[in-house]
């Protein structure tokens, strides 16, 4: 199934590239209570530089303009039976799995969307990722009986050594070394990410799971944690130096960089999300079937069953399963349902600094 997943070692680069490496981190944040040694060490943001200390005037910003429900859809179907009856709307949310701190409070038609919903719809189980059983499971899927060195080219392993030095890296690389390279590969991607400030905690999904859990509506899934597992757990060890190769070389790409999808989130930058999910899918065939296509097409007879009960839901999956022919608001559509993007604007939030504006001594002011 997988022998031809993974293009050859050099691959994976670009904007494509960043679509696969990123999908495939997220799904390994939602396993990082597995592998704590990781995620502890991960680097902490640096410190912001102290500002000189002249005040400036304090300075009101003008409002700007920006999408209240960024990648959110309305999808309901019409009561052939009753054509009088007011349909069930649902909901349909791009997530990101890893977001900042400054992500929050959500915008306003996010929050719209979760209080005009009574039920919640994930990609997976979140209480099950947590389970000791199933970390314990990951853990030795991952594990290589002669160690990541042994497992890979010596030059490949140089080359591991190498850039995680020039990344600062050492002790991510050290604690791979019981692992198979693609747990490895994973593991570099997660560590890096949270190095930038970026959490699985603060994720959209997580977020609505713990308000669902706190408002006691229903938490319901698309496909079973071991499906997500199986997409790495089924590689083979060429497979897996692949990937551990087209990692290695992709750091550091700024289509890869969390800010850039934060943008591209916030600003509800479709068309700049579905280039790269298109050329991910001409590029890399195999990885975009096995990691989008294929899950889409699985999870529609799941969410056309879940749809057709009397109350509405808020369906929250990553936001490259929403884009192209192959989204699911695509493939709903060309089932009869009726979807429709939101496309309400608000005002952005004003984050006026906690202190006074700070300029340099000697800076003129109007």
């Amino acid at each position: 199934m997988l022998s031809r997943m993974l293009p050859i070692a050099s691959g994976l680069s670009g904007s494509a590239g960043a679509v696969i490496r990123r999908c495939a981190a997220s799904l390994l944040l939602a396993w990082a209570a597995a592998i704590p040694a990781i995620a502890d060490e991960a680097p902490a943001s640096p410190p912001a530089a102290t500002p000189p200390a002249a005040a400036a005037p304090s300075v009101t910003p003008a409002p700007v303009m920006v999408p209240a429900a960024p990648f959110t859809w309305t999808v309901y179907r019409q009561n052939a039976d009753d054509p009088s009856r007011a349909p069930v709307i649902h909901r349909l949310v791009g997530s990101v799995h890893l977001l900042p701190e400054s992500a929050y409070p959500l915008p306003s038609g996010l929050q719209a969307a979760y209080a005009e919903t009574t039920g919640l719809i994930l990609e997976t189980d979140p209480s099950a990722l947590e389970e000791p059983e199933f970390q314990k499971n990951f853990l030795e899927a991952a594990r290589a009986p002669a160690g990541l060195k042994a497992s890979i080219e010596p030059a490949l392993y140089e080359q591991l050594q190498q850039r995680s030095a020039q990344l600062q890296m050492t002790a991510a690389v050290a604690t791979c070394e019981p692992f198979r390279a693609w747990f490895c590969a994973l593991s570099l991607e997660l560590y890096r990410l949270q190095g930038q400030g970026v959490s699985g905690e603060l994720g959209l999904d997580r977020h609505f799971y713990r308000a669902a859990l706190r408002d006691e509506r229903s938490v319901r899934w698309l496909e079973e944690p071991g499906t997500q597992l199986a997409i790495f757990t089924t590689m083979n060890d060429a497979q897996s130096a692949q990937f551990l190769a087209a990692t290695l070389q992709g750091m550091g790409e700024p289509a890869g960089d969390p800010a850039e999808l934060l943008r591209q989130w916030r600003s509800n930058d479709q068309p700049a999300m579905e280039r790269s999910v298109t050329e991910m899918k001409r590029d890399y065939p195999d990885p975009y079937e096995r990691i989008l296509g294929a899950r889409n097409r699985a999870w529609l007879p799941r969410l056309e069953a879940l749809f057709g009960e009397s109350k509405p839901l808020l369906v929250v999956v990553g936001a490259a399963h929403l884009l192209g022919p192959d989204g699911l608001p695509a493939q709903l559509a060309a089932r009869g349902w009726t979807v429709t993007p939101v496309n309400a604007t608000e005002a952005a939030p004003i984050r006026l600094p906690p202190k006074p504006l700070l300029l340099p001594v000697g800076t003129a002011t109007k």
